[in-house]
């Protein structure tokens, strides 16, 4: 795709956004507007660094005449909603993508993208291990941690792109060559008001499907809500014996039906991408069944931390939703130990209070569950049964000490009310268990 003498637009200086304008230094654009929160001078960007015309915009800032004038395209970050009152007039005549629609049209080479709302960066990264243990230079990113434009920079053989529904929502030529859409479970209250828009936004991922081409889906994805060319596959409830006839799923080092289910759908799509590939059955069988012996999952997914006195430790920071946190409790759950789950985080104004079937399963199960943050709070004024209000992390993992079991954090929601982010609560997390039960 030639950006040559073109006007550009790029919304938002997050990972993705500064990763975007690297990219675009190289490119002979004929202007480039950048508009993020804060005053540009607090940006740390040297407009003399880019060889073109630039103007910076705090989004903060009341006067917007220039910043969506003559545009010939907007680059968004996914942290910023479409329905943005200052995209109001852009949307109307400008295209807005993001990184990863415009990087799909440069990149040279298939793609495999997953989407859904819990599993996917388990299930990219076991792919990334099996292609790592073939020798195939693939690029692994995405929502994972490294913008998919960053892939352009070298020369790879595919890309493995983990896709949350925020990235989804500005793709629009985007059409990978295997997909997947793991699972959907009402979450992201604060950006969706309702689950079928969250659901509208997961499908559009693979909306440019052709009638050659399959999407592999499983719980809760329902169908299109488009006329849709490709073809759906889903991945049944029954999966575990047709998965045990091909691998030893006795050597996993990652626990929990979930992540065996994470696996199958890693397995359905690299059959997939090794056909693209031409790399030989016999090989990826026997690559993946070495990973499936050897990979240790995800850091901050139900992590195996050690064993601290008593207690088995596993940090789950990422867990933002209630799905995710009833999918630890019932994979740690198979130690046969009592269970202290430590839940809590901001509020997201929608699904906050606990659905029942989690409220059903702890009535059922050894488990004490100590809450801390805003949603603590709030269970602590609902006066929820079997809940323990903790002022915080940190009482609520000395109130643990000298206890036997499992010990799990896995909050069920998100962590901007303590943490810059899940992976900062997760560190915080670890660190405070060393301190505490060593």
């Amino acid at each position: 795709m030639d950006l040559s003498g073109k006007k550009l637009a790029v919304y938002g200086l997050g990972v993705t956004g500064r990763a975007t304008l690297n990219f675009l230094k190289k490119q002979k654009l004929q202007h480039l507007t950048i508009c993020s929160r804060g005053a540009p001078e607090s940006w740390n960007l040297d407009k003399n660094s880019f060889p073109y015309d630039i103007v910076m915009y705090s989004d903060e800032d009341p006067s917007f005449e220039g910043f969506s004038q003559d545009l010939d395209l907007l680059l968004l970050s996914p942290g910023i909603p479409r329905t943005h009152p200052l995209l109001r007039p852009v949307l109307k005549r400008v295209p807005i993508w993001n990184e990863i629609e415009l990087a799909s049209r440069i990149f040279k080479g298939p793609i495999l993208a997953i989407t859904g709302t819990n599993g996917k960066t388990t299930t990219v990264s076991l792919i990334g291990d099996v292609l790592k243990r073939l020798g195939v230079k693939a690029f692994v990113g995405g929502n994972i941690g490294i913008p998919f434009i960053e892939a352009l920079e070298e020369s790879y053989q595919c890309a493995i792109l983990e896709i949350s529904s925020f990235q989804c929502e500005s793709l629009e030529t985007f059409n990978p060559s295997v997909s997947g859409i793991l699972n959907l479970f009402p979450n992201h209250g604060e950006r969706y008001s309702q689950l079928e828009d969250y659901r509208a936004s997961k499908w559009k991922m693979v909306k440019n499907l052709k009638d050659h081409q399959f999407v592999f889906i499983g719980k809760g994805v329902g169908l299109p809500p488009f006329d849709f060319e490709g073809k759906i596959e889903q991945v049944s409830d029954g999966f575990e014996e047709d998965f045990a006839t091909l691998f030893d799923l006795k050597k996993m080092k990652i626990v929990g039906k979930h992540n065996r289910l994470n696996a199958y759908f890693a397995y359905l799509m690299l059959e997939k991408l090794m056909m693209i590939l031409k790399i030989s059955r016999e090989s990826y069988m026997k690559a993946f069944q070495d990973s499936l012996n050897e990979y240790k999952g995800v850091e901050h997914r139900i992590e195996f931390i050690g064993k601290f006195q008593n207690l088995l430790v596993y940090n789950d920071a990422k867990s933002t939703n209630w799905e995710a946190t009833i999918t630890a409790l019932k994979a740690v759950s198979e130690k046969q130990e009592k269970v202290y789950l430590v839940i809590g985080g901001q509020l997201r104004g929608n699904n906050d209070l606990p659905p029942e079937e989690f409220l059903n399963f702890i009535s059922h199960s050894n488990l004490e569950v100590l809450t801390i943050g805003e949603a603590g709070e709030y269970f602590k004024q609902k006066g929820i049964k079997n809940f323990i209000s903790c002022k915080n992390i940190d009482s609520a993992i000395n109130s643990l000490k000298g206890k036997a079991g499992v010990l799990l954090f896995s909050p069920g929601f998100p962590s901007f009310d303590q943490f810059k982010n899940y992976a900062e609560r997760g560190i915080y997390f670890k660190d405070l268990v060393l301190r505490v039960l060593r």
